[in-house]
């Protein structure tokens, strides 16, 4: 993870990285789940309902309009 950080400067709170509403490292398409992404997930974030609440958030992100299903 350091090599990433040096890579993706980003501000640390309390050993964790703040990432954007997305859950990516600011400034780049590196998303981050599990506890990493605890300041946006909340303490639930190492669980099963934490990766899916990280799921939500990343999807759209990743997925163009274009390709939806409609």
């Amino acid at each position: 993870m350091q090599e990433v950080l040096e890579t993706y400067p980003t501000e640390i709170v309390n050993g964790l990285p703040i990432l954007d509403e997305h859950l990516r490292l600011p400034k780049s398409n590196f998303f981050i789940m599990g506890g990493l992404a605890t300041l946006r997930i909340g303490p639930v974030a190492r669980n099963i309902g934490g990766g899916k609440m990280a799921c939500q958030r990343i999807v759209p992100a990743i997925v163009k309009p274009s390709l939806a299903i409609r």
